[in-house]
């Protein structure tokens, strides 16, 4: 198969790219590893499928970030400008969990229960204080254990993990389990004083409803017939019963089980698993070109995930190569030691500083230290 040239702009797909874009089956899982093109080829689906007379409005688009629904629904917009839309209310629906679900909540509030469409949604600082004028309310001191932090932290990861509250918080807080329940009972009568909603009430109002409202159900179906959900490993418990209530005519799940980083949120890249067990007929398609690093790179980070399930092994698009050290060092004090001698010794032999950078896994890796 040769690479595949797409109309206004799109670019020239490999042969794995292509299967994603032309794929026509109900449940597709595309295995896509780092730098290997996964948004090209899902923009591209979709401007696909709309080429094919499939109307905007058909589509739903689920992605983890406003700046990527952002970027995907202007690219997709480049791909189809010359298309005609199908009425003037032939939109794409493309945002993340907690956008898509505000804007359904606001379509039809008096079917999800809430008095009327103008209900605020609580950002992390609104929620927070909430929790802090709760503890007020039940007149109980902050302390080294039951702090407003903890107690919406532990809150939040029971209902994405769709834990029982009560267990989780007796294994969570112990002997002040009980003093935390008062503090959330409080807490969702204050946001209800406040007609808000913070970002956990919009995801666990919408998985409700399709739960519990059959027709409600079906009509979204009926309305989202292609479903693209980005970044599937780090979906938790509560998405995956969306998606699965969902069950649209076509589902697209996108992900590496190797790039999940939001499990402390409840995520699980063990969904993946779950996904093709429920759907074993599901074609899984895997992007193992890499665009980004030279092949020694990607032979380090292949070696580092092998012994993992559903590892993907990645081959380098790229001409040039790079040059790759491994050091095994068993202590972080011993690890930063080491990398300060490196930087030191190559200092010496007349590297700018300029030229070297050092990549932590989080700012909390990172200190400021100057090299004497």
């Amino acid at each position: 198969m040769s690479d595949h040239q797409v109309p206004n702009g799109g670019v020239a797909l490999n042969p794995s790219q292509q299967e994603v874009a032309f794929s026509t089956e109900k449940h597709v899982v595309v295995l896509a590893g780092a730098g290997t093109g996964k948004t090209a080829a899902i923009v591209h689906k979709v401007a696909h499928l709309i080429r094919g007379g499939i109307p905007r409005r058909d589509v739903m688009m689920i992605t983890f970030t406003r700046r990527a629904a952002n970027e995907m629904q202007k690219r997709i917009g480049a791909l189809i400008k010359d298309i005609p839309k199908h009425g003037r209310d032939d939109a794409m629906l493309v945002g993340t969990y907690h956008a898509i679900a505000s804007l359904l909540l606001r379509r039809d509030a008096a079917g999800f229960g809430l008095s009327g469409a103008n209900f605020t949604t609580l950002d992390e600082d609104d929620a927070n204080s909430l929790m802090k004028s709760a503890f007020r309310e039940c007149d109980i001191k902050p302390g080294d254990y039951v702090t407003p932090a903890k107690v919406r932290a532990a809150l939040s990861f029971a209902l994405n993990k769709r834990i029982a509250l009560d267990v989780h918080f007796r294994a969570e807080f112990r002997e002040n389990a009980d003093r935390a329940l008062t503090l959330v009972k409080w807490y969702r009568k204050l946001k209800q004083t406040a007609n808000g909603l913070d970002y956990d009430d919009l995801l666990v109002l919408w998985g409700r409803r399709l739960a519990e409202d059959k027709a409600y159900a079906a009509r979204l179906r009926s309305a989202y017939r292609y479903v693209i959900c980005d970044e599937f490993q780090d979906n938790n418990a509560l998405n995956y019963d969306i998606l699965s209530k969902l069950d649209p005519e076509h589902l697209t799940v996108v992900g590496d089980v190797n790039q999940s980083i939001f499990g402390f949120r409840g995520a699980s890249c063990g969904l993946v698993d779950l996904f093709l067990k429920e759907h074993p007929e599901a074609r899984v398609i895997r992007l193992e070109k890499n665009y980004r690093s030279g092949q020694k790179i990607l032979d380090l980070a292949n070696g580092v995930v092998e012994s993992c399930p559903r590892a993907l092994v990645l081959t380098s698009a790229k001409g040039h190569d790079s040059k790759t050290e491994q050091v095994p060092l068993p202590t972080a004090v011993t690890e930063s030691a080491f990398i300060l001698d490196w930087i030191r010794r190559r200092i010496e032999r007349g590297t700018k500083p300029c030229e070297i950078t050092i990549i932590s896994r989080s700012s909390r890796c990172v200190e400021t230290v100057e090299l004497t």
